[in-house]
């Protein structure tokens, strides 16, 4: 006997030459015709029994058997076999084939051994000889393999038919039963006998759904986190409590440093000599630059370009501010701290040097030397010893000359010199203080 699977049948009709019945050579007897003939029909046949599932297997347990009327000649990699299941598997199962020998029945997805329920009781089975084993090509159930994925378990999943036409779902050997109610009735209107919008929800489903807050002012309840935004941020986007600390914290630590709440340009007062002076910090986001020539330990680069002429106490002193991120930057401002110069209202930036003001100064001469004035000869008479006294004689001496007046010396002026008092400046009373200025 020879099948379709035999080597002796060819693709070619030419090439069927062999002598019946493996093949016809031609010139035969009319009664050598006919046998020829039931071996073609009888190889058809049999080729389509294998090929659909007209027979229904048999066995025990897993263990799968499948009998024809006639044995095939012989496994042959590639022949497809179909049968009706007489039993659902439970685990890894094995075909044996008119006791050609028993082979396993493994997964067509990945060759593994079969999971409990890919072949059901009463539904066809497909399987194709791979050379060693049978694969499994019907789709009762579809492994899906997972593993070296994100989030990714190393359970096989499986979907498949049951034999009430309800969706299954397996885990490895874990058989979750009509999982999920799909009833398939040919037009897909209905599941587990609901309409699509009338689905139910699962009581699992049904407490997760139930934790959840709603879009629309959702009443949140315990501690809700969200993503904590970079300060600045002006957006509509959730402030958490991380975001409003942090802000707070800024301007806690702003208004509590003095040196941080002043204006950018103002001069500040400090330092009169008392001890415990802490000036303003140098590595802060704010900058204050100290206006005195030489004070680069303070002032670092910020202050350029400095100059210094005159002599005390008329010095002038100025530099040139550093600092690109300053509004100032570039601006040529007087060192008053070295010029120890004084600060008054109106006329921004406009100098002026020391003056007093116009004023006159009255005073007495000195009653110092000797000194007389020429009276007129009318005035002068002869005391008793003949000598010239001023006045008339009355008695022994000179008599008081009342409403007399010395000779007139003409226009003339006394020109006196006030003796020199004060320092080398003009000034009023005062302590000295350094001045800083905040640039930045």
């Amino acid at each position: 006997m020879t099948d379709l699977i035999s080597p002796d049948w060819k693709e070619l009709d030419a090439d069927n030459t062999q002598p019946s019945p493996n093949g016809v050579q031609g010139g035969y007897s009319p009664s050598a015709v006919a046998p020829i003939i039931r071996s073609i029909r009888g190889s058809l046949k049999r080729f389509y029994n294998q090929a659909n599932p007209v027979y229904t297997s048999s066995g025990t347990g897993n263990a799968y058997v499948l009998t024809f009327e006639a044995t095939p000649a012989g496994y042959s990699k590639g022949i497809v076999y179909r049968f009706w299941a007489h039993a659902t598997n439970t685990g890894a199962a094995t075909l044996n084939i008119n006791q050609l020998g028993t082979k396993a029945i493994v997964s067509g997805v990945d060759g593994s051994p079969l999971i409990a329920g890919q072949i059901v009781s009463g539904r066809m089975v497909e399987v194709v000889y791979n050379g060693t084993a049978f694969e499994l090509v019907s789709l009762a159930f579809t492994p899906v393999e997972q593993g070296g994925g994100t989030n990714q378990g190393s359970a096989k999943i499986s979907l498949g038919m049951s034999s009430g036409n309800r969706l299954l779902m397996q885990a490895d050997s874990t058989d979750f039963g009509d999982t999920f109610p799909i009833n398939i009735n040919g037009n897909a209107t209905t599941v587990g006998g609901y309409a699509p919008a009338a689905l139910p929800v699962s009581t699992p489903v049904q407490t997760a759904l139930d934790l959840k807050a709603n879009l629309v002012s959702p009443a949140l309840t315990g501690s809700p986190t969200a993503p904590t935004a970079a300060q600045g941020n002006n957006s509509t986007q959730v402030s958490t409590t991380a975001y409003v600390d942090t802000g707070l914290q800024a301007i806690i630590d702003r208004f509590s440093d003095p040196w941080a709440c002043q204006p950018l340009g103002t001069l500040i007062y400090a330092n009169m000599g008392v001890s415990g002076f802490v000036p303003p910090s140098t590595n802060k986001a704010y900058k204050y630059i100290l206006l005195s020539a030489g004070a680069s330990a303070y002032n670092g680069t910020m202050i350029i370009d400095e100059t210094l002429t005159g002599t005390a106490p008329n010095i002038t002193s100025t530099g040139r501010i550093n600092l690109p991120s300053s509004p100032f930057h570039g601006q040529i401002i007087n060192l008053i701290n070295t010029e120890r110069r004084s600060l008054r209202p109106g006329s921004p930036g406009t100098l002026q040097d020391g003056q007093i003001v116009s004023h006159v100064h009255t005073g007495t001469t000195a009653e110092s030397g000797w000194h007389e004035h020429e009276l007129p000869s009318s005035l002068w008479s002869n005391d008793p010893g003949g000598n010239k006294v001023p006045g008339v004689q009355d008695g022994y001496y000179n008599q008081n000359i009342g409403g007399r007046r010395t000779l007139g010396g003409g226009q003339h002026a006394h020109v006196f010199t006030t003796n020199a008092t004060g320092g080398d400046e003009t000034r009023v009373r005062n302590i000295g203080v350094n001045v800083y200025m905040r640039i930045l």
